[in-house]
């Protein structure tokens, strides 16, 4: 799994092959270069510093599957839509040469679903899902672009001009390509980790911030990728994706105030059915505003909200997808992301059809006013009262006021709910329909409301008809099933004028439940549907659109050789290797089959290819290290990483404490920056567990050793990972020749 594996294959090859270890040198005979592919739409090129108004929020509401790589049919699951985005490296290949080819397969295949898309360029996955996407040679050519945290971790310095810089070149080219294009709803604005408002994980932080990084710079760095993008793309819808952030809350407030202002919409990509920090609304407070939820109800008006989830994370079961759902339509969202395990479950697709009716609605064309009773379980500024769109249920309203449960039963309608309080005085529960929703109405409605079927007592439902401010919808009669159940009338003579009592911010109401002093009556959903409203209309079929450039595909204007050395193959026997162990201090294992490596740095290997040449005339174009991952000791997901060594040592002779038999280590087990180079030559992020080769990029290295046979030291294959997992790869020793 190279990280460059753009390069062109060679016209024939040459191997020869040392042993378990493959060291490959793709080398040039005379020259060779690439045409730089940039797609022209057009469009005039955007010009630093020039502002351009801002785009409406009109992107296409729905669900979009969450890295849509399979590329799900709507026939199969409630989704309307695909996201994904690209790591920057996998895109410009080599210094101004850009391969959009993934992107416009992604993009025609969706198209071909008739799904509009999501899509974004990201700089950084974390420790967990790829680290580092930045193009390596723009770290060759801007050292300072980056900052190398212990354990040799590299971090995009987000903040450094040279990262400005290259990023808005490139995303200029991006924009001039993609800028406008109709099969795309909205462009992510790739910040952070995950493309999100923050700069790395928690562990990093420290890190960062001894590198420069303030809470101040955060902000304004966040503010300066808003912009670059809103220059990119002046013709596309813009979501930041917020809610993390680097040092304090308080910069929320400022980056997703100063992006909306713009008209950039807000994307939180952590949807849960509840928590805290969500609605900071104390006077005077420094963080009023700055809470989870305070940007959305401050701008769902202005522009587009989003959420995303995960089945796996966040909305993991029935239950907390359910509340999960409403809090994120509570907050109007246009869209959600959803993960495809989470989209894909069939218990799921009730309530994702519902979200799909709600998402992107306005109080002019909503097909349904509702309310999910709830109370919050959290203490520090949480979202108090309940999930509602377009009606409220008021306890301020007299004998109306409700008491919250938390889970009664086990459906999810009975996670969260309320009940009337017949002992206190309180047997009604009113609601009040917003008046630029339903006032004065002649249309039918259907009144819905779902309760706890439990005992045997009656409710009766009164609404503000045209005849009577009190008329009775009807009665029920509980039948004591212990499960939830909903009940459904069709009004042809609603009013809905607030005529019947109110209180608080809502004078009058519209309808009302009485429990009738017979029993408390428990409300999962009370919910009111226009059914006049005229149907929306189909969506637009989304165009395949033509291509503005050919596929990026280099012409070598020279011939290509591979020589590939093997130990013990094609004469090759220069190859050594071994690995140190700190369980084992004194021990060598020059001998051993396997070559271990544990992310805890208690065992570590050592490769070294000596001898390695080119032919008269040769320049070396790429080098690539290969090893074959055999046994892994769990299963986490982890790292390969190649540093190259700068201490002589001897495979005979090396142990945990030795690199020969007379001299020691600079530090047992191996030093950081003085037994070898930091940061590394490269890394692959393996997740598909082991019995693969791994392919790392050793070029800089192997350059060094042509150069100077002298100065090669060989190379230390590192495994890094959040959990402690070993990893055996086979020797140049190893039985099966296949694997070397």
């Amino acid at each position: 799994m190279s990280r460059l594996s753009h390069i062109p294959p060679s016209p024939f090859s040459l191997g020869v092959f040392l042993a378990l270890l493959g060291l490959s040198l793709l080398l040039l005979a005379s020259g060779w270069s690439a045409p730089a592919v940039s797609a022209q739409l057009g469009l005039p090129t955007p010009q630093k510093g020039q502002e351009f108004d801002a785009v409406p929020p009109e992107l296409r509401p729905g669900i979009y599957v969450f890295y849509d790589w399979g590329n799900l049919d709507p026939n199969d699951a409630p989704i309307t839509g695909g996201q994904l985005s690209f790591p920057w490296e996998d895109i410009e290949v080599s210094p101004g040469q850009y391969d959009w080819s993934p992107i416009d397969r992604w993009l025609a295949r969706e198209a071909a679903l008739n799904k509009p898309t999501a899509i974004g360029f990201i700089s950084y996955n974390g420790r967990c899902c790829g680290g580092d996407e930045v193009p390596p040679f723009l770290y060759d050519q801007h050292p300072e672009m980056r900052v190398i945290c212990d354990d040799s971790w590299s971090i995009p310095k987000y903040w450094s001009n040279a990262y400005l810089t290259e990023l808005e070149r490139f995303l200029t080219e991006a924009g001039r390509r993609y800028d406008g294009d109709p099969r795309i709803s909205f462009v992510l604005i790739d910040v952070g980790i995950y493309g999100e408002t923050k700069p790395g994980n928690n562990e990093h932080h420290p890190c960062l911030a001894e590198a420069g990084l303030t809470s101040d710079l955060w902000v304004s760095t966040v503010n300066k990728i808003v912009d670059i993008h809103r220059r990119a793309f002046p013709r596309t819808h813009l979501v930041l994706q917020y809610a993390p952030v680097f040092d304090n809350i308080k910069e929320r407030r400022e980056f997703t105030d100063y992006a909306a202002s713009h008209g950039v919409g807000l994307k939180h990509n952590g949807l849960t059915p509840d928590a805290d920090a969500a609605v900071i609304d104390r006077e005077g407070y420094s963080l009023k505003g700055a809470g989870q939820y305070d940007p959305m109800l401050k701008w769902w008006q202005k522009v587009s909200i989003g959420w995303e989830s995960y089945e796996a994370q966040y909305m993991t079961g029935l239950t907390n997808t359910t509340w999960g759902v409403y809090n994120g339509l509570d907050k109007h969202a246009d869209f959600f992301v959803f993960a495809r395990d989470l989209v894909t479950k069939p218990d799921r697709e009730k309530i994702l059809r519902f979200a799909l009716q709600h998402l992107g609605k306005t109080i002019e064309d909503s097909p349904s006013a509702w309310v999910a009773m709830r109370e919050t379980e959290y203490a520090w500024y949480p979202q108090y009262g309940n999930y509602d769109f377009f009606m409220v249920q008021n306890d301020e309203a007299p004998g109306g006021r409700t008491v919250p449960l938390w889970n009664v039963s086990s459906y999810p309608e009975g996670r969260y709910t309320r009940r009337t309080d017949i002992a206190t005085g309180n047997p009604y529960m009113y609601f009040d329909i917003e008046d630029g929703y339903l006032l004065d109405t002649q249309e039918r409605v259907r009144l819905n409301i779902t309760y706890y079927d439990r005992g045997t007592d009656a409710f009766e439902v009164r609404y503000d008809a045209w005849s009577n401010p009190n008329k009775l919808a009807g009665v029920v009669h509980k039948t004591d099933t212990g499960t939830w159940k909903t009940v459904s009338w069709t009004l042809t003579d609603a009013r809905f004028s607030n005529r019947q009592p109110g209180g608080g911010d809502h004078p009058g109401s519209d309808f009302h439940i009485d429990a009738l002093n017979d029993g408390d009556e428990i409300i999962h959903l009370v919910q009111v549907e226009r059914l006049d409203l005229p149907a929306p209309p189909a969506p637009t079929p989304t165009p395949a659109l033509p291509r503005a450039t050919p596929p990026w595909t280099p012409t070598p204007s020279g011939v290509y050789h591979q020589i590939t050395y093997r130990q013990g193959v094609g004469g090759y026997n220069a190859a050594s290797d071994t690995f140190i162990n700190a369980w084992k201090p004194t021990t060598n294992y020059v001998r051993s089959e396997t070559l271990r490596s544990r992310s805890s740095k208690s065992q570590r290997a050592l490769i070294q290819f000596k001898n390695i040449s080119l032919p008269a005339g040769a320049t070396l174009a790429k080098a690539y290290l290969e090893v074959y991952t055999l046994n892994r000791s769990n299963n986490a997901n982890f790292y390969v990483r190649a540093f190259e060594m700068t201490t002589p040592w001897d495979a005979n002779a090396a142990t945990w404490r030795k690199a020969t038999s007379a001299a020691d280590w600079r530090e047992a087990g191996l030093a950081a920056g003085e037994d070898y180079v930091t940061p590394y030559l490269d890394f692959t992020f393996e997740n598909q567990g082991v019995g693969r080769r791994v392919q790392l990029d050793v070029t800089k290295a192997a350059q060094k050793w042509l150069d100077n046979p002298s100065a090669n030291r060989g190379i230390l294959i590192d495994i890094y990972s959040t959990a402690d997992v070993a990893i055996d790869f086979a020797s140049s020793d190893y039985g099966n020749s296949s694997y070397r």
